[in-house]
């Protein structure tokens, strides 16, 4: 009697061990081997190649059909801390345990109506908080876990050389140790945020903000006081021995190669942005004046361009840290018949356009060859 009035509860590790169960590959699902190019009985199975620093775990809520969607509202039980995907990786790793940092609800009957809200544990306090829109609310943890969670996001706990490190942290922070300190490495901002946060943060990467000649990346450099931590010198030596990586930084210099080499990149790139757009404006306008025996296109069909060398182009121009393409090379395009004549390879990718264009970007690349629509 009591299954008529409490509604059925699962467990999220339920869910999980019903996800990752092996599956039978017979009947109508039966495989195709590529050995034997028959069909087979099989078994398929699915593990996490890598257990992830953050886990978002989505929830079947809705149930679609041709007509409509209904909502599911079966309860689904879920661990705040400890849970513990070991069963489900691929091969055992040292951290298997993760805990709950937030979730999102979903208030209504169907997936095209209802409210959303969030609920995030604050790190600093260790508190429960539901966020309504601009409404934040303290919770106990007790009343989380009677929420119908949607989708939840569960966090690897940290190892114990992140726990030694960050308590190693504070005492090498304090107030009294920053005033003897007389002098100061600088370390990653990004790594600091990933030693804080993350199981295992890997080494100290200060390249993020380091050209390949230990100087500042120019590209970056207008940013460096976000991009960089000033640290003491000996909790800077202690996290780079502690970690690896590096290299060690004890003072912040201009890269004179690597700034005339952006100099010389950004100049470049706005100069064949401005060429590229006077001559798409040239074509337009010739064409709305009633001059289109001026353009190549009135006696010639439009030429084709490697999409890959386009791209690469189009990378250089729209990326400020992208480098320009090497010279044009059509020869993916083409093969050779066997009565010896050159022709269009079928199924290429390419790009036409105008033969104005092609022959700027060969002017100022090189390469080729030229390669005309109608190549057959």
């Amino acid at each position: 009697m009591g299954s008529l009035f409490v509604a059925p509860v699962i467990s999220l590790e339920d869910c999980l061990a019903a996800f990752f169960s092996p599956d039978r590959l017979v009947g109508d699902d039966m495989y195709s081997c590529d050995k034997c190019k028959k069909l087979r009985n099989g078994v398929k199975t699915c593990r996490v190649s890598r257990l992830p620093e953050v886990l978002s775990i989505h929830i079947k809520r809705f149930r679609h059909d041709s007509y409509s969607s209904s909502k599911m509202s079966t309860r689904v039980s879920f661990p705040l801390m400890g849970l513990d995907l070991s069963p489900f990786a691929a091969s055992s790793e040292d951290i298997s345990q993760f805990d709950l940092c937030g979730f999102v609800t979903h208030e209504g009957t169907t997936a095209e109506s209802g409210h959303y809200l969030a609920y995030c544990r604050n790190e600093v306090d260790g508190n429960w908080y539901e966020f309504d829109d601009s409404t934040v609310t303290k919770l106990d943890s007790a009343y989380v876990l009677t929420k119908e969670a949607y989708v939840l996001f569960y966090q690897k706990r940290p190892s114990a050389q992140c726990e030694e490190a960050r308590s190693r942290i504070h005492q090498m922070i304090s107030p009294e140790a920053i005033i003897k300190a007389n002098s100061h490495l600088y370390i990653s901002s990004e790594w600091l945020l990933r030693l804080n946060t993350f199981s295992q943060p890997g080494p100290v990467s200060n390249y993020d903000f380091l050209c390949r000649h230990g100087h500042l990346l120019p590209r970056r450099a207008e940013h460096i006081s976000s991009l960089c931590t000033p640290v003491p010198a000996h909790l800077g030596q202690y996290l780079i021995n502690r970690f690896g990586g590096g290299p060690i930084v004890s003072e912040l210099h201009y890269c004179l190669v690597c700034s005339k080499h952006w100099h010389w990149l950004q100049e470049k790139r706005s100069a064949e942005l401005a060429m590229f757009g006077e001559i798409e404006e040239s074509v337009r306008a010739a064409i709305y004046c009633g001059f289109s025996e001026t353009l190549y296109s009135f006696y010639l069909p439009p030429s084709l361009i490697n999409r890959a060398w386009f791209q690469a182009w189009e990378r250089f121009i729209n990326e400020s840290c992208a480098e320009p393409p090497p010279a044009i090379d059509n020869s993916p395009l083409l093969t050779k018949a066997a009565d010896g004549t050159i022709r269009l390879k079928s199924r290429v990718n390419y790009i036409r356009i105008a033969r104005e264009t092609f022959l700027l970007l060969q002017r100022l690349y090189g390469g080729g060859p030229e390669v005309l629509f109608n190549t057959i």
